[in-house]
């Protein structure tokens, strides 16, 4: 019987690092989109996009 990749045992850090990391790119978009205008407004932009281009890679590219 074949392992699948993601059905390999994985501690706690190797599970949530990833989403924690998008998490974060997240909440700062916001807050900068918030309170900054100009520059930091696109640098908040990248932020909230990031998730967004992560969920369409792995539901659209890596569908197998």
């Amino acid at each position: 019987m074949a392992t699948h990749l993601f059905m390999q045992n994985k501690n706690l850090k190797q599970i949530f690092i990833w989403p924690a990391v998008l998490g974060v790119l997240t909440a700062l978009g916001l807050v900068l989109a918030l309170l900054e205008d100009g520059v930091v407004e696109e640098i908040s932009l990248a932020g909230l996009i990031a998730p967004i281009l992560v969920m369409v890679y792995f539901y659209w590219v890596r569908k197998t």
